[in-house]
């Protein structure tokens, strides 16, 4: 598998990648909310939007861009191509990498479920779209996580 053919099928999982992100980000802060036995409107938005779905993923898109590049830029081994197609191996470490790595270390991130949600307008925010910039610049700066536990003991909700 090629450099452009695993970013081709990188992108092929950008709906449900950035689907589950946000369930996750939902269901953190939700268990927040329920912690502080707090309710009203945001604890009603966050619900309907999990039941309901459908939410418009487009401002998480360069995030997610910015994800599989770094992924790509620092991860992918192109000498792998030489030994035949290891195509199925690369798509498994991936998704690993991004459901049992980063979702679970970003969701640990206050900040992150925060601007996840605010991007997503799930939260009150001035500016939706600088939550957004703000993940970007999250996603080209952080240390990508590797080797984390699947769930984090601290938070047994994970």
């Amino acid at each position: 598998m090629t450099r452009e053919e695993f970013a081709r099928r990188q992108q092929e999982w950008t709906s449900p990648a950035l689907s589950s992100l946000v369930r996750s980000c939902i269901g953190r802060y939700l268990g927040a909310l329920r912690l502080l036995q707090i309710r009203g409107e945001p604890a009603a938005v966050l619900e309907h939007a999990r039941r309901e779905g459908g939410l418009d993923l487009g401002p998480l898109l360069p995030f997610w861009n910015a994800v599989c590049d770094r992924y790509r830029s620092e991860r992918y081994d192109a000498q792998g191509e030489l030994f035949g197609d290891e195509g199925k191996a690369r798509l498994d470490a991936w998704n690993r990498f991004v459901y049992h790595e980063l979702f679970p270390a970003l969701c640990r991130e206050d900040e992150i479920v925060r601007n996840v949600l605010r991007a997503e307008a799930l939260l009150p925010s001035r500016s939706p779209r600088g939550a957004a910039e703000a993940l970007v610049r999250y996603a080209e700066d952080m240390v990508l996580p590797e080797g984390l536990p699947l769930r984090d003991p601290a938070n047994p909700d994970d």
